[in-house]
């Protein structure tokens, strides 16, 4: 299965399904194969000849190799080449304008290029729905073996801030949501049994927790969206981004965990 975040472009564009250790489907824009993996030769089959990861990488617009390739557990894994993840990002939305927009100004009031204080890294992601487009960079370190989201910055179009009150409350409330899921959220079975009986085992994040948060809003003209869920989906990625960073290990599950 192709990681999306691996290869740094947007979930619209990819639909995977995860197989068998000695089979590879993926369906990306208008690439499709069923393709059994041939290590030797960091190629796999498709019904229209041998795949090179290096073709594959070309057809998904980034440089992949075998070397920056890996297959582990019925994944492939393609690390694209080492571009600013904004600007690589912003090269494959030419056609989204309001998408645009929202990353180049996220990342201009996010201090994007300044990248944190010392010892701090900066997580980007972006995401649609509900017919509102939003942008999150988390500013993340590690303090203790623990990890800290110091500050979150988010832009948010969803066409017309009819109550602008009410959108930042909503934007702050589904990052404090997200984070919960991020950092905490974890169901866990003992003997078949869920152990979490109640909020008092169960951690979510609280105020000491809460990262300072700042809330930009575009009003582009475009359709109402809706501000109620999406504030929540781009702070669980825009965190693991910035782990990411600082660890040197791309995260694979919630909660993220450092060894």
């Amino acid at each position: 299965m192709i990681v999306a975040e691996e290869l740094d472009i947007p979930w619209s564009n990819v639909r995977c399904i995860q197989a068998p250790i000695d089979t590879i489907y993926a369906n990306v824009s208008m690439f499709e194969a069923s393709a059994p993996f041939d290590p030797d030769n960091d190629s796999f089959i498709a019904s229209s000849g041998r795949w090179t990861f290096e073709r594959l990488g070309r057809v998904l617009g980034i440089q992949a190799t075998g070397g920056s390739t890996s297959v582990r557990d019925g994944w492939i894994t393609m690390r694209s080449s080492q571009q600013d993840p904004i600007a690589f990002r912003l090269a494959h939305l030419e056609n989204k304008p309001r998408a645009t927009r929202v990353l180049s100004l996220l990342a201009e009031l996010g201090g994007w290029q300044t990248q944190g204080k010392p010892g701090r890294a900066l997580g980007v992601a972006l995401h649609e729905s509900f017919g509102s487009i939003v942008g999150q960079i988390a500013e993340v370190g590690i303090d203790n073996g623990r990890i800290r989201v110091y500050k979150v910055v988010c832009v948010i179009d969803c066409g017309m801030a009819i109550h602008p009150d009410n959108v930042i409350a909503q934007m702050e409330s589904g990052i404090l949501f997200g984070l919960t899921a991020a950092l905490f959220g974890e169901i866990t079975l003992v003997n078949g049994a869920v152990r979490e009986g109640n909020f008092p085992d169960y951690k979510i994040a609280k105020l000491a927790d809460a990262p300072h948060i700042e809330t930009h809003i575009i009003n582009s003209g475009a359709k109402l969206g809706g501000v109620g869920e999406p504030g929540t989906p781009p702070i669980a990625p825009a965190i693991a981004n910035a782990v990411s960073k600082l660890t040197g290990t791309r995260i694979r599950e919630l909660p993220i965990r450092i060894a």
